[in-house]
C-alpha cells in the first residue's frame, strides 16, 4: 500500500488534504501511526490534529501546549471506525491540520510529516474435509481446486492428472490438502510421508 504521507513529506499551508483507496477485505483493525516535525513556528493543531473522513482522530495523550506540539511521534492509534475499506477500494480523505505561532509571510516548507496506516486482517477460518464438496479436485500442477471434470485447469492451464488421491487431510488441523503438499497452508504443520 502507498503510503499517505511518505517518510519526510513536506508540508506547506495547511489544511493538508490527501485522497487514498483502501482495498482490504476481512479488516479487523486498522492503526494509525504518525511523525511530525515542524520546521519553523509551527504545530500540530491541539484540538483537531487529523481528520479522516470529516471526522475528527482522537490521538491519546496529546500534549495541549502548542510548543509540545512541533515535535510529536505516536503509534498503533486505533482509527478503525473512521477509515473505510472494501475489496474494490473505498476512498478516504486525510487532512492534517497545523497552526502557527505567529503570520506566516514565507512559502516555505513548515514541516515533514510521515504517516501511515497498519490493517490487521482477520484469519481465514480452516475449511474441514467434511465441508469440502466431493465434485472438486486440486489441480497437481498448481494447487488450484477446480472441478473432477476439468481436464485443463483453469487456472495454470495445464493438463490436469487423472485418477489418484483427491484430497489429504492435515494431520493437525483436518485442512483439505492438495496430495502434494509437504506443509499445511492453514496451521503449517509438515505433513507425512513427503521426500524433501
Amino acid at each position: 500500500m502507498r503510503e499517505p504521507w511518505p517518510k519526510d513529506t513536506e508540508l506547506e499551508d495547511p489544511p493538508k488534504r490527501r485522497r487514498i483507496k483502501f482495498a482490504y477485505e476481512d479488516v479487523e483493525k486498522i492503526l494509525l501511526s504518525f511523525r511530525f516535525k515542524a520546521h519553523s513556528e509551527a504545530f500540530l493543531d491541539p484540538a483537531v490534529p487529523f481528520e479522516i473522513n470529516g471526522e475528527p482522530v482522537e490521538i491519546p495523550e496529546l500534549p495541549e501546549n502548542p510548543d509540545l506540539l512541533t515535535f510529536v511521534d505516536k503509534t498503533d492509534i486505533d482509527v478503525s471506525n473512521l477509515v473505510k475499506v472494501s475489496k474494490e477500494g473505498e476512498p478516504n480523505i486525510i487532512a492534517v491540520n497545523i497552526h502557527y505561532k505567529k503570520h506566516r509571510w514565507s512559502s516555505t516548507p513548515i514541516g515533514t510529516l510521515h504517516l501511515f496506516f497498519k490493517f490487521i486482517l482477520g484469519e481465514k477460518v480452516a475449511t474441514p474435509m467434511a465441508e469440502v464438496p466431493r465434485d472438486i479436485k486440486f489441480c497437481m500442477n498448481c494447487g488450484k481446486t477446480i472441478p473432477t471434470s476439468s481436464v485443463y485447469c483453469q487456472f495454470c492451464g495445464l493438463q490436469a492428472p487423472t485418477g489418484g488421491t483427491m484430497f489429504k487431510e492435515c494431520r493437525n488441523c483436518q485442512m483439505a490438502l492438495p496430495p502434494p503438499a509437504r506443509f499445511c497452508k492453514n496451521c503449517g504443520v509438515e505433513q507425512p510421508g513427503q521426500t524433501p
